[in-house]
């Protein structure tokens, strides 16, 4: 086990610790840029980079798909329920604990899949593995844009 963590890239920690605390901020209320909200749907399609490495590829691609589109329905569902205010530029969000679960999700399951690659190869290329590890990829970045697009269609308050 000792050596297992000895082969941790030593920004990984540092990396962990600041998502925590990005993902913890979210569960209390805030007034946030648009300009934030839509890109993030941009942080959500990393993980298509590790679909994408996966000798199953296109069985990798359209189970993402599949997760991201209902990821992306389950956003858009739940951000209706979070907004409390929109003007112009700014969307004000209570807190919530979606935003937690996506990041810190998203960074665990890159990390398992970057210990599975490194220490059972065969497993990593797996078909089950690989639709496992798309749909929950695709489901938990497709949130991103369910959001996004909640906020993009919700009407702005008046000034």
């Amino acid at each position: 086990m000792t050596s297992f963590f000895a082969n941790v890239p030593v920004w990984v920690m540092p990396l962990f610790i600041g998502l925590m605390i990005v993902s913890l901020r979210a569960t209390r209320s805030r007034r946030v840029p648009k300009l934030l909200i839509y890109s993030l749907p941009l942080l959500g399609l990393l993980s298509l980079r590790t679909v994408l490495s996966f000798d199953l590829y296109l069985l990798a691609l359209a189970v993402f798909a599949i997760g991201y589109a209902s990821g992306g329905r389950l956003g858009f569902l739940a951000q209706a329920k979070w907004i409390t205010n929109i003007t112009n530029r700014h969307v004000t969000i209570q807190g919530e604990w979606l935003t937690f679960v996506t990041i810190v999700g998203l960074f665990i399951l890159n990390f398992v899949h970057g210990a599975v690659n490194g220490i059972a190869q065969e497993l990593a290329t797996s078909a089950t593995y690989v639709v496992a590890l798309s749909t929950i990829a695709g489901g938990l970045s497709g949130t991103f844009l369910g959001r996004a697009l909640r906020v993009a269609t919700t009407a702005t308050a008046p000034a």
